[in-house]
C-alpha cells in the first residue's frame, strides 16, 4: 500500500479545525473560571468520536476498489464465456446436442453467479416475480404473434417469409415446441438476461445495461449469419442486418426482463417470435 501525504486543502482544513477548537474551548473556559475540566480536551474527544479512524476509512476505500475490481473481473470473464460458449455451439456441437448443452451452459452460469454474490433477485428469478413474469410474457407472446401472423398478409412480407425456406413438418413442430423455447430461448434469455444483464445492473444504469447487453446479443448472431444458421443468412451485410436487428431485439428483450423485474418475460417474447416466425414461413410455403 502506497502512503500518501495529505494536500494543501487538507492540511488547511485541520489547521483551521485546531484554531477553531481552541478558541472555542478558550471562551468556555474564561466563562466558567472555576471549572477544572478541559474544554479543549472535551471538544477534540468528542469530534474524534465523531468521524471514523482513518484504518476504518481506508478499510472502507479497499472495500470499494475490492469490489470494483470484483465486479470488473466477473463482467470479464462472463463475456469471455459467451464467446467461449458462441464457439463451441457454432463450431463444435452436433446439432442433436444442441439443447441439452446450452441448458447446460445457462444453468452453469447461473449456479456461478450464485456463488459469487449475486440473488435471485439480481438474476431476475425471484420467486415473488414469477406470476408478474409470467403475466407480461404472455402479453409480450400475445403481441408478437399477433404481428408475426399480420406479415403473413402484407404480400412483400410473405415473399420474404417464403424465401426464408422451411423445413419438413415434423423438423418444424420440434423446432417450436423444444428446439426453440428450450434450446434458445430459455438459454439465451438466462445467458444475457439474467446473468449478463444482471451483472450491468449491479453498476450501470437500466439503459446503459440493457444497451450494453443488447449489443453483445447482437454480436452473438454473427457466426450463425455466417454459419446459414440464421435467418439473415449469407455476407457482410447479412451479418450487419443481423446484428442489427438482434441489438434492437436485445434491448427489447432487457426493457421486458427490467420492466417485469423477470427473466420469464422475455424467454416467452424470444420463443414466440422465433417460433411463430418459423411457423408462419411453414404455413405460407406449404400453403403456397
Amino acid at each position: 500500500m502506497v502512503l500518501r501525504r495529505p494536500g494543501r486543502a487538507a492540511v488547511g482544513a485541520k489547521r483551521d479545525l485546531d484554531t477553531f477548537v481552541q478558541h472555542v474551548g478558550e471562551r468556555l473556559t474564561s466563562s466558567n473560571p472555576g471549572s477544572t475540566v478541559s474544554h479543549e480536551g472535551v471538544i477534540r474527544a468528542r469530534l474524534a468520536m465523531a468521524r471514523p479512524a482513518p484504518s476504518a476509512l481506508g478499510a472502507w476505500r479497499w472495500l470499494l476498489l475490492h469490489r470494483t475490481s470484483v465486479w470488473q473481473w466477473r463482467l470479464v470473464l462472463l463475456v469471455s464465456a459467451l464467446a467461449a460458449i458462441n464457439l463451441v455451439n457454432n463450431l463444435v456441437l452436433h446439432a442433436d446436442a444442441y439443447v441439452p448443452a446450452n441448458l447446460v451452459f445457462a444453468a452453469g452460469a447461473v449456479l456461478i453467479a450464485r456463488r459469487t454474490g449475486m440473488s435471485w433477485d439480481d438474476l431476475g428469478l425471484s420467486r415473488e416475480r414469477l406470476r408478474r413474469g409470467i403475466g407480461v410474457g404472455l402479453v409480450a407472446a400475445g403481441i408478437v404473434t399477433s404481428v408475426l401472423a399480420a406479415f403473413a398478409y402484407v404480400p412483400v412480407l410473405a415473399d420474404h417469409f417464403r424465401a426464408a425456406g422451411t423445413p419438413g413438418t415434423e423438423e418444424v413442430a420440434w423446432s417450436v415446441l423444444v428446439r426453440i423455447p428450450f434450446g434458445t430461448a430459455l438459454p439465451e434469455e438466462l445467458l444475457f438476461r439474467s446473468v449478463l444483464l444482471g451483472v450491468l445492473l449491479t453498476r450501470l444504469r437500466p439503459v446503459r445495461a440493457a444497451l450494453a447487453s443488447a449489443g453483445l446479443f447482437g454480436l452473438w448472431h454473427v457466426l450463425p449469419t455466417l454459419d446459414g444458421a440464421s435467418a439473415f443468412s449469407g455476407g457482410a451485410p447479412e451479418v450487419a442486418l443481423a446484428v442489427l436487428a438482434t441489438t434492437a431485439a436485445g434491448a427489447g428483450f432487457a426493457w421486458l426482463r427490467v420492466h417485469a423485474d423477470s427473466v420469464l418475460a422475455p424467454v416467452a417474447a424470444h420463443a414466440a417470435i422465433n417460433g411463430i416466425a418459423l411457423l408462419v414461413s411453414h404455413l405460407l410455403v406449404v400453403g403456397g
